[in-house]
């Protein structure tokens, strides 16, 4: 992990690099890939962007992260 990430939540380290728009942006449009996109630019591990896809209800079994 980034230690400049280290201690924050997924929406701190949204915040700190500014993406939290196109973030929540993303996620209104059903917009898996730039989804993941992101949250790979804030250093979150697969399992972590997987269960978030899950939480949004976008996450399917043949899809790979």
């Amino acid at each position: 992990m980034d230690e400049k990430f280290a201690g924050m939540t997924v929406n701190e380290r949204l915040y700190s690099e500014n993406l939290e728009d196109k973030y929540f942006n993303a996620i209104k449009e059903g917009n898996i890939v730039r989804m993941i996109f992101i949250l790979m630019r804030i250093d979150l591990k697969e399992e972590s962007i997987v269960d978030i896809l899950k939480k949004h209800n976008l996450y399917s079994d043949t899809f790979e992260v």
